[in-house]
């Protein structure tokens, strides 16, 4: 399992991402700002591959893509306006 705080940390925080989504063993995130984006960090955390493209990056993570994003949405959702923007 991952830890989803940790892996929206790599990711650079709850401001850096503006959506989220699964597909089958991927999460796919774009975020605003690539560079704050930790490739080894999320590595680290058991992602298979990091693939970037553009704005857009997707993390290979296996079956658990689906409750990884429930979970980033779920942090992202209990965040206050003032903290960051929830994700759509």
């Amino acid at each position: 399992m991952y830890d989803a705080t940790a892996v929206l940390a790599a990711l650079g925080g709850p401001g850096n991402v503006s959506e989220l989504e699964s597909c089958i063993t991927r999460v796919r995130v774009r975020v605003n700002s690539v560079e704050a984006v930790s490739d080894d960090a999320l590595k680290a955390l058991g992602s298979k591959s990091v693939i970037h493209t553009g704005k857009e990056v997707q993390l290979v993570v296996g079956p658990a893509a689906d409750q990884l994003v429930a979970e980033l949405n779920d942090i992202i959702g209990k965040l206050t306006p003032a903290e960051d923007a929830p994700v759509g």
